[in-house]
Parts: structure tokens; sequence; C-alpha cells
């Protein structure tokens, strides 16, 4: 795997792994990203 292809690798599952942990389709999530309707986590702290 190349360099950019690891990073391309650990967003997308950093990404499902937010969504799974807000207790989020991620599938559901997922076509979001596609339609413009991405999940953004509000950050509480």
């Amino acid at each position: 795997m190349s360099r950019t292809g690891g990073k391309i690798f650990a967003r997308i599952k950093g990404y499902i792994f937010t969504v799974k942990k807000n207790g989020c389709n991620v599938l559901d999530e997922l076509k979001n990203v596609f339609t413009g309707e991405a999940f953004v986590p509000v950050l509480v702290g």
C-alpha cells in the first residue's frame, strides 16, 4: 500500500469509527457522504 493509500484508508476508517461511536448507521452515513450530507459530530469540550 502506498503512503497516499494508507492515508486515505485511515481517514475512511476513522470516519466509520466515529459514525459507529455516535450510534449512526454506517451504510446510510457513507451514502450521505456522496450526496453532500456527511455526518459531522458535535465536539463536546
